[in-house]
């Protein structure tokens, strides 16, 4: 403390008010109390005290603009303005449940956006017009468009859209125990004894080929035309002994190394799959 300071925090009329004496905690004031201040150690929040005390506004205003310079920065809190806190909305019994309703049907929803993303966007769309079998599904021209677009920049929205068109196909997303998400309980049950044939379509001139199945493999042929720009054959057909499904999954792990992507593979022959099917399928023009 300097004399130089005690000077300056002098009240506008020129002396020293009582409550400035208790903010330094030397009232009752003794004779001579401040030459004892005088070289004292006192720290800033109580000189500021000091200061707001003898309502000398000039010099508080000095004080406080000098504060940020310090090292590190000081901050008046008391200074600025207490916020008022924000008043509490009591809500009813049905607003917290409709709340609670929202959040998790949030959740739920980005789980599945989630799932669609790790299994590709573009394979759950091949799965939807795997299961409409030549028809043309009721979202397939903006499926068709979505499935042209790069899938780091398809929009949340747009992957809700892929999993509206999922559910309408009754095709259904499984994430196993080891994380990896695959297709399953996706054909509806009064389908199961219709899709019998298990079809190989390849891109003519290439080592590409799509492994499915359908009850109409000719009018999957042309579906999938329509959508490809590249000519396309059916190279094999095969009618099953039980479930093609089950058929179809089992090839599709086993060429697994050879996947592009959803059901399209590169670099299997046709020798390759018919010894994979073996005795569980029948070659057949029949189709």
């Amino acid at each position: 403390m300097t004399q130089e300071r005690l000077n300056k925090a002098k009240t506008p009329r020129g002396g020293y008010t009582t409550a400035q004496q208790k903010a330094l905690g030397v009232y009752p004031a003794e004779k001579g109390w401040l030459k004892k201040l005088v070289g004292k150690q006192i720290t800033l929040r109580r000189f500021i005290a000091f200061v707001k005390a003898g309502k000398n506004k000039i010099y508080l205003e000095e004080i406080q603009a000098f504060l940020p310079t310090l090292q590190p920065p000081v901050v008046d809190e008391e200074a600025i303005p207490a916020q008022p806190a924000a008043p509490r909305i009591k809500l009813t019994k049905k607003e917290r449940q409709k709340l609670k309703s929202d959040a998790k049907r949030q959740a739920v929803s980005a789980r599945r956006i989630q799932t669609i993303r790790k299994f590709g966007i573009h394979s759950a769309i091949d799965l939807i017009f795997d299961a409409a079998d030549g028809a043309w599904p009721s979202d397939g021209r903006f499926l068709k468009e979505l499935s042209k677009q790069s899938e780091h920049g398809i929009a949340d929205d747009d992957v809700k859209r892929v999993y509206d068109g999922l559910k309408s196909a009754g095709l259904v997303l499984t994430r196993r125990s080891g994380g990896q998400i695959t297709p399953s309980g996706y054909l509806r049950a009064g389908q199961l004894h219709q899709e019998q044939h298990l079809y190989v379509v390849r891109i003519k001139q290439t080592d590409q080929c799509k492994i499915g199945i359908s009850k109409s493999p000719r009018k999957r042929l042309k579906a999938l035309q329509t959508s490809n720009a590249m000519a396309l054959e059916l190279s094999l057909v095969f009618e099953v002994e039980g479930s093609a499904a089950k058929l179809e999954q089992r090839l599709h792990k086993q060429f697994k190394k050879k996947r592009l992507k959803g059901e399209w593979f590169c670099g299997l022959d046709d020798a390759q799959i018919v010894e994979s099917v073996g005795t569980t399928g029948k070659l057949t023009k029949d189709y």
